[in-house]
């Protein structure tokens, strides 16, 4: 099978969702590439250190 899309997002952190979301509400067809197993980037390791400080984790 063989798709194009209009463009490339590389990145599911916050600024590659808003990038990829605002191509798709002008009608672009997008494809959306992270590393990681699920979106959120940063905000997730964020909220990971975060935490593990709180509890009084060194990290």
């Amino acid at each position: 099978m063989s798709e194009s899309a209009d463009l490339v997002v590389v990145g599911a952190g916050p600024a590659g969702m808003a990038a990829a979301a605002t191509a798709l509400d002008g009608g672009l067809r997008v494809v959306l590439i992270d590393s990681g197993a699920a979106p959120g980037g940063q905000f997730w390791r964020c909220l990971l250190y975060t935490s593990l400080m709180a509890r009084g984790r060194r990290v």
